[in-house]
């Protein structure tokens, strides 16, 4: 597989981030994205050690800007979902 190939976590959408992880490593490709959601419910942990382990490199989270502005209480814990997304995101890349 030509190492500039990505495979989006969309494409599993029934997996856990760790399972879609696996499929995608499964199919010989080194990149992928995760959506946001997945990576919050399996944890950042459980992420990276899946990642390692696979040999896939994430390079991207998709999803993660859901924003609810109804209410200042919604919108700051969506600013917060945010910010840990973007954080998850930046440990991925330093891997």
């Amino acid at each position: 597989m030509h190492p500039r190939v990505s495979v989006s976590g969309l494409c599993v959408p029934k997996l856990t981030a760790p399972d879609a992880i696996e499929a995608i490593a499964g199919l010989g490709v080194a990149n992928a994205s995760i959506t946001a959601a997945k990576a919050r419910q399996a944890g950042a942990g459980e992420v990276v050690a899946a990642s390692r382990r696979h040999g896939v490199a994430i390079v991207a989270t998709t999803g993660a800007l859901g924003l609810d502005l109804s209410s200042g209480q919604a919108s700051a814990a969506s600013r917060r979902r945010g910010e840990q997304d973007i954080d998850l995101a930046a440990g991925w890349a330093r891997r």
